[in-house]
């Protein structure tokens, strides 16, 4: 926090440097304060959150989704939550 007081105090009046550093202080603080995700997913963190697939019909019965092309959505949908988990942590640990 000491950096981001010194910019704020080098570019700006005294005493609006020292009300904006407080609120960026104030800002990391907030921030460090929320507890990190449990990634429970089961998906694999890739810094994409790919198109999830829509599921198809079986070829025999056309009012079911096939087993496979919805096993395709469910793990397009945990890769995805896992991204946004790893993403929230590393915000949460760079405050």
């Amino acid at each position: 926090m000491a950096d981001a007081r010194r910019l704020a105090e080098l570019s700006m009046p005294t005493e609006l440097a020292k009300e904006t550093a407080s609120q960026i202080e104030g800002a990391v603080a907030a921030i460090a304060a929320i507890t990190p995700l449990t990634d429970s997913s089961g998906g694999t963190a890739n810094n994409t959150i790919a198109a999830i697939p829509a599921a198809t019909a079986a070829s025999t019965d056309t009012s079911a989704a096939s087993l496979t092309s919805t096993n395709a959505s469910i793990n397009a949908l945990k890769d995805g939550l896992a991204d946004l988990a790893a993403k929230v942590n590393a915000i949460i640990a760079a405050a």
